[in-house]
Protein backbone atom coordinates (compact mmCIF):
# COMPACT_ATOMS: atom_id res chain seq x y z
CA UNK A 1 0.00 0.00 0.00
CA UNK A 2 1.17 3.43 -0.95
CA UNK A 3 1.98 5.93 1.91
CA UNK A 4 1.26 9.72 2.18
CA UNK A 5 4.43 11.83 2.85
CA UNK A 6 3.44 14.05 5.80
CA UNK A 7 5.00 17.22 5.68
CA UNK A 8 4.51 19.59 8.41
CA UNK A 9 4.56 23.83 8.69
CA UNK A 10 7.60 24.17 11.01
CA UNK A 11 5.61 26.89 12.35
CA UNK A 12 2.80 24.53 13.38
CA UNK A 13 5.16 22.02 14.87
CA UNK A 14 6.64 24.27 17.16
CA UNK A 15 3.02 25.87 18.40
CA UNK A 16 1.74 22.13 18.95
CA UNK A 17 4.80 21.30 20.84
CA UNK A 18 4.53 24.67 23.11
CA UNK A 19 1.02 24.60 23.46
CA UNK A 20 1.41 20.32 24.42
CA UNK A 21 4.16 20.96 26.74
CA UNK A 22 2.33 23.75 28.53
CA UNK A 23 -0.63 21.80 29.07
CA UNK A 24 1.09 19.10 30.32
CA UNK A 25 3.28 21.15 32.93
CA UNK A 26 -0.59 22.46 33.77
CA UNK A 27 -1.76 19.39 34.72
CA UNK A 28 1.81 18.76 36.67
CA UNK A 29 3.62 16.52 34.15
CA UNK A 30 7.05 19.09 33.80
CA UNK A 31 9.60 16.75 32.95
CA UNK A 32 9.19 16.75 29.28
CA UNK A 33 8.73 20.24 29.02
CA UNK A 34 11.55 21.52 31.45
CA UNK A 35 14.03 18.73 29.40
CA UNK A 36 13.08 20.62 25.87
CA UNK A 37 13.38 24.41 27.67
CA UNK A 38 16.43 23.74 28.81
CA UNK A 39 17.65 21.79 25.41
CA UNK A 40 16.02 24.71 23.83
CA UNK A 41 17.62 27.30 25.59
CA UNK A 42 21.19 26.27 25.24
CA UNK A 43 20.63 26.01 21.52
CA UNK A 44 21.44 30.05 22.11
CA UNK A 45 25.17 29.88 23.88
CA UNK A 46 25.99 26.93 21.23
CA UNK A 47 24.72 28.66 17.92
CA UNK A 48 25.80 32.46 17.07
CA UNK A 49 24.63 32.13 13.31
CA UNK A 50 20.62 33.59 13.43
CA UNK A 51 19.38 31.25 10.23
CA UNK A 52 21.63 28.22 11.96
CA UNK A 53 20.15 28.79 15.00
CA UNK A 54 16.13 28.96 13.62
CA UNK A 55 17.40 25.73 11.95
CA UNK A 56 18.61 24.36 15.27
CA UNK A 57 14.60 25.00 17.16
CA UNK A 58 13.12 23.39 14.30
CA UNK A 59 15.13 20.57 14.17
CA UNK A 60 14.47 20.51 18.86
CA UNK A 61 10.56 21.30 17.79
CA UNK A 62 10.20 18.15 15.28
CA UNK A 63 11.81 15.54 17.36
CA UNK A 64 9.58 16.77 20.41
CA UNK A 65 6.83 16.62 18.34
CA UNK A 66 7.55 12.88 17.19
CA UNK A 67 8.35 12.17 20.39
CA UNK A 68 4.71 13.07 21.53
CA UNK A 69 2.95 11.31 19.03
CA UNK A 70 1.56 13.79 16.83
CA UNK A 71 3.37 12.29 13.68
CA UNK A 72 2.17 8.64 14.52
CA UNK A 73 -1.27 10.26 14.95
CA UNK A 74 -1.22 11.78 11.47
CA UNK A 75 0.33 8.39 9.40
CA UNK A 76 -1.78 6.44 11.37
CA UNK A 77 -5.15 8.62 9.80
CA UNK A 78 -4.03 8.47 6.42
CA UNK A 79 -3.19 3.92 6.68
CA UNK A 80 -7.50 4.54 7.48
CA UNK A 81 -7.64 5.34 4.06
CA UNK A 82 -5.66 3.67 1.18
CA UNK A 83 -7.29 5.63 -1.50
CA UNK A 84 -5.66 8.62 -0.86
CA UNK A 85 -2.46 7.02 -0.26
CA UNK A 86 -2.57 5.62 -3.57
CA UNK A 87 -3.07 8.76 -5.60
CA UNK A 88 -1.78 11.66 -2.86
CA UNK A 89 2.22 11.37 -2.65
CA UNK A 90 2.22 14.41 -0.48
CA UNK A 91 0.26 16.25 2.17
CA UNK A 92 1.12 19.89 4.16
CA UNK A 93 0.08 20.20 7.44
CA UNK A 94 -0.41 24.01 8.72
CA UNK A 95 -1.61 25.95 10.73
CA UNK A 96 -4.71 28.22 10.38
CA UNK A 97 -5.66 31.60 12.73
CA UNK A 98 -9.02 30.20 12.52
CA UNK A 99 -11.89 28.08 12.49
CA UNK A 100 -13.34 29.96 8.84
CA UNK A 101 -9.65 29.29 7.35
CA UNK A 102 -9.81 25.70 8.73
CA UNK A 103 -9.94 23.95 5.09
CA UNK A 104 -8.46 20.34 3.72
CA UNK A 105 -8.35 20.69 0.23
CA UNK A 106 -6.86 18.95 -2.83
CA UNK A 107 -4.07 21.01 -4.90
CA UNK A 108 -4.19 19.60 -8.34
CA UNK A 109 -1.63 21.05 -11.08
CA UNK A 110 -2.76 22.02 -14.55
CA UNK A 111 -2.60 19.58 -17.13
CA UNK A 112 -0.91 20.15 -20.32
CA UNK A 113 -4.02 20.32 -22.32
CA UNK A 114 -5.69 22.73 -19.79
CA UNK A 115 -7.61 22.35 -16.77
CA UNK A 116 -7.21 19.95 -14.09
CA UNK A 117 -7.28 15.69 -13.20
CA UNK A 118 -7.57 14.18 -10.29
CA UNK A 119 -5.05 11.61 -11.82
CA UNK A 120 -2.32 14.32 -12.31
CA UNK A 121 -0.84 13.40 -8.61
CA UNK A 122 -2.41 16.27 -6.94
CA UNK A 123 -0.95 17.71 -3.41
CA UNK A 124 -3.16 17.57 -0.17
CA UNK A 125 -3.31 20.57 1.87
CA UNK A 126 -4.53 20.40 5.68
CA UNK A 127 -5.09 23.64 7.65
CA UNK A 128 -6.51 23.86 11.08
CA UNK A 129 -5.96 25.24 14.28
CA UNK A 130 -3.33 24.41 16.65
CA UNK A 131 -5.45 24.48 19.38
CA UNK A 132 -6.99 21.08 18.02
CA UNK A 133 -3.87 19.07 18.61
CA UNK A 134 -5.01 19.70 22.66
CA UNK A 135 -7.70 16.99 22.59
CA UNK A 136 -6.27 13.90 20.55
CA UNK A 137 -9.82 12.05 20.02
CA UNK A 138 -11.30 15.35 18.76
CA UNK A 139 -8.14 16.24 16.30
CA UNK A 140 -8.48 12.51 15.52
CA UNK A 141 -12.34 12.93 14.46
CA UNK A 142 -11.43 15.64 12.63
CA UNK A 143 -8.86 14.53 10.33
CA UNK A 144 -10.83 11.06 9.45
CA UNK A 145 -13.86 13.18 8.51
CA UNK A 146 -12.19 15.48 6.54
CA UNK A 147 -10.01 12.79 4.83
CA UNK A 148 -12.94 10.70 4.32
CA UNK A 149 -14.71 13.93 1.97
CA UNK A 150 -11.20 13.38 0.27
CA UNK A 151 -11.07 9.97 -0.08
CA UNK A 152 -14.95 9.86 -1.40
CA UNK A 153 -13.29 11.91 -4.58
CA UNK A 154 -11.16 9.07 -5.58
CA UNK A 155 -13.78 6.46 -5.07
CA UNK A 156 -15.10 5.63 -8.53
CA UNK A 157 -18.65 5.00 -7.02
CA UNK A 158 -18.89 8.43 -5.99
CA UNK A 159 -18.26 9.91 -9.38
CA UNK A 160 -16.91 13.10 -7.76
CA UNK A 161 -16.14 15.66 -10.81
CA UNK A 162 -14.32 19.13 -9.61
CA UNK A 163 -16.75 21.21 -11.47
CA UNK A 164 -20.18 19.71 -11.43
CA UNK A 165 -22.73 21.49 -13.09
CA UNK A 166 -25.11 22.93 -10.52
CA UNK A 167 -27.92 23.57 -12.63
CA UNK A 168 -28.04 27.17 -10.82
CA UNK A 169 -29.00 30.56 -12.71
CA UNK A 170 -27.56 32.85 -10.67
CA UNK A 171 -24.39 32.92 -8.11
CA UNK A 172 -26.87 33.04 -5.48
CA UNK A 173 -28.57 29.78 -6.16
CA UNK A 174 -25.38 27.95 -6.65
CA UNK A 175 -24.06 29.11 -3.99
CA UNK A 176 -27.02 27.60 -1.84
CA UNK A 177 -27.04 24.75 -3.57
CA UNK A 178 -22.88 24.42 -3.06
CA UNK A 179 -24.15 24.75 0.94
CA UNK A 180 -26.84 22.13 0.85
CA UNK A 181 -24.68 19.81 -1.37
CA UNK A 182 -21.75 20.25 1.44
CA UNK A 183 -23.93 19.59 4.26
CA UNK A 184 -25.68 16.46 3.16
CA UNK A 185 -22.07 15.31 2.42
CA UNK A 186 -21.21 15.62 5.74
CA UNK A 187 -23.98 13.65 6.98
CA UNK A 188 -23.18 10.70 5.24
CA UNK A 189 -19.94 10.83 6.45
CA UNK A 190 -20.98 11.14 10.06
CA UNK A 191 -23.02 8.37 9.59
CA UNK A 192 -20.54 5.95 8.12
CA UNK A 193 -17.83 7.29 10.71
CA UNK A 194 -20.37 6.29 13.35
CA UNK A 195 -21.27 2.63 11.87
CA UNK A 196 -17.13 2.01 11.97
CA UNK A 197 -17.42 3.14 15.58
CA UNK A 198 -15.62 6.45 15.09
CA UNK A 199 -16.11 9.34 17.15
CA UNK A 200 -17.96 11.98 15.14
CA UNK A 201 -17.03 15.46 14.90
CA UNK A 202 -20.81 16.55 15.67
CA UNK A 203 -22.99 14.80 18.32
CA UNK A 204 -25.87 14.69 15.75
CA UNK A 205 -27.93 17.99 17.73
CA UNK A 206 -25.91 20.80 15.86
CA UNK A 207 -25.87 19.41 12.52
CA UNK A 208 -29.81 18.66 12.94
CA UNK A 209 -30.31 22.00 13.41
CA UNK A 210 -28.19 22.67 10.18
CA UNK A 211 -30.20 20.74 8.35
CA UNK A 212 -33.60 22.00 9.30
CA UNK A 213 -32.39 25.29 8.79
CA UNK A 214 -30.86 24.75 5.11
CA UNK A 215 -34.33 22.36 3.57
CA UNK A 216 -36.54 24.79 5.65
CA UNK A 217 -38.76 24.88 2.96
CA UNK A 218 -39.19 21.04 2.51
CA UNK A 219 -42.40 19.25 4.14
CA UNK A 220 -41.66 18.27 7.79
CA UNK A 221 -42.09 14.32 7.14
CA UNK A 222 -39.70 14.61 4.47
CA UNK A 223 -37.02 15.77 6.20
CA UNK A 224 -37.14 13.31 8.74
CA UNK A 225 -37.10 10.70 6.39
CA UNK A 226 -34.13 12.07 4.35
CA UNK A 227 -32.22 12.54 7.85
CA UNK A 228 -32.03 9.24 8.93
CA UNK A 229 -31.94 7.61 5.25
CA UNK A 230 -28.81 9.96 4.83
CA UNK A 231 -27.04 8.81 8.07
CA UNK A 232 -27.28 5.14 7.52
CA UNK A 233 -26.13 5.12 3.81
CA UNK A 234 -23.14 3.23 3.03
CA UNK A 235 -22.43 5.18 0.16
CA UNK A 236 -23.70 7.48 -2.13
CA UNK A 237 -22.85 9.55 -5.62
CA UNK A 238 -22.26 12.88 -5.73
CA UNK A 239 -24.80 13.54 -8.47
CA UNK A 240 -27.54 12.09 -6.00
CA UNK A 241 -26.31 14.56 -3.14
CA UNK A 242 -26.19 17.43 -5.94
CA UNK A 243 -29.72 16.59 -7.01
CA UNK A 244 -31.58 16.21 -3.30
CA UNK A 245 -29.25 19.60 -2.78
CA UNK A 246 -31.74 21.52 -5.03
CA UNK A 247 -34.44 23.85 -3.72
CA UNK A 248 -37.43 22.96 -6.40
CA UNK A 249 -38.29 26.16 -4.67
CA UNK A 250 -35.96 27.91 -6.67
CA UNK A 251 -37.47 27.28 -9.99
CA UNK A 252 -40.37 28.64 -9.06
CA UNK A 253 -41.77 32.22 -8.67
CA UNK A 254 -42.90 34.04 -6.07
CA UNK A 255 -46.67 33.64 -6.34
CA UNK A 256 -46.39 29.96 -7.31
CA UNK A 257 -44.97 29.03 -3.42
CA UNK A 258 -41.03 29.43 -4.82
CA UNK A 259 -38.66 32.30 -4.07
CA UNK A 260 -37.37 33.10 -6.92
CA UNK A 261 -38.71 37.38 -8.39
CA UNK A 262 -40.28 37.48 -11.55
CA UNK A 263 -38.40 40.54 -12.07
CA UNK A 264 -35.29 40.36 -11.57
CA UNK A 265 -35.28 36.19 -11.59
CA UNK A 266 -33.21 36.11 -8.14
CA UNK A 267 -33.88 33.94 -5.06
CA UNK A 268 -35.21 36.33 -2.22
CA UNK A 269 -36.49 35.38 1.66
CA UNK A 270 -38.82 38.69 1.56
CA UNK A 271 -40.94 38.53 -1.10
CA UNK A 272 -43.77 41.54 -1.18
CA UNK A 273 -46.99 40.06 -2.18
CA UNK A 274 -49.83 42.65 -0.57
CA UNK A 275 -50.30 45.58 -3.09
CA UNK A 276 -52.84 47.15 -0.82
CA UNK A 277 -52.65 50.50 0.21
CA UNK A 278 -49.76 52.64 -0.80
CA UNK A 279 -48.10 49.67 -2.20
CA UNK A 280 -50.79 50.02 -5.11
CA UNK A 281 -49.04 52.63 -6.26
CA UNK A 282 -45.78 50.57 -6.58
CA UNK A 283 -47.30 47.78 -8.04
CA UNK A 284 -48.79 50.57 -11.14
CA UNK A 285 -45.53 51.60 -11.55
CA UNK A 286 -44.19 48.07 -12.23
CA UNK A 287 -46.68 47.14 -14.71
CA UNK A 288 -45.41 49.83 -16.63
CA UNK A 289 -42.17 48.74 -17.48
CA UNK A 290 -43.33 45.24 -17.16
CA UNK A 291 -46.78 44.79 -19.07
CA UNK A 292 -47.17 41.01 -18.23
CA UNK A 293 -46.48 41.01 -14.91
CA UNK A 294 -49.51 40.65 -11.99
CA UNK A 295 -49.28 41.51 -9.11
CA UNK A 296 -50.20 38.11 -7.54
CA UNK A 297 -47.04 36.93 -8.90
CA UNK A 298 -44.98 39.20 -6.41
CA UNK A 299 -41.36 40.50 -5.89
CA UNK A 300 -38.70 40.86 -4.10
CA UNK A 301 -37.99 43.17 -1.91
CA UNK A 302 -35.13 44.93 -3.22
CA UNK A 303 -37.11 45.42 -7.05
CA UNK A 304 -40.24 46.66 -4.23
CA UNK A 305 -37.52 49.25 -3.14
CA UNK A 306 -36.39 50.26 -6.06
CA UNK A 307 -39.55 50.95 -7.52
CA UNK A 308 -40.91 52.47 -4.51
CA UNK A 309 -37.96 54.79 -4.51
CA UNK A 310 -39.24 55.83 -7.94
CA UNK A 311 -42.30 57.08 -6.76
CA UNK A 312 -42.05 60.91 -6.30
CA UNK A 313 -44.38 60.47 -3.07
CA UNK A 314 -44.87 57.56 -0.80
CA UNK A 315 -47.43 58.97 2.14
Amino acid sequence: MASVDVQFDPAFVEETVFLELRNREALGNCAMAQAFHVQRSALYDTTTATGEREARFQQLAARYFQELGFSELFAKRFEEFPLIGAHVPVALVRRAWSRKEERVELYVPPTPGGGSSLKAFPTLWIGFQVARCLNREQLVAFLRHELMHISDMFDPAFGYQPHPDFGAECETEEDLIRKRFRLLWNLVVDGRMRRKGWPAVDHGTTRLREFERAFASWDPQRREAVWPDLGNRASCTQRELLELAKDERLTRMLGQGGVRCPLCHFPTREGVCDWRGERAAVAEAIQTDYAWWDPVQGACRQCFELYRARLPVMG
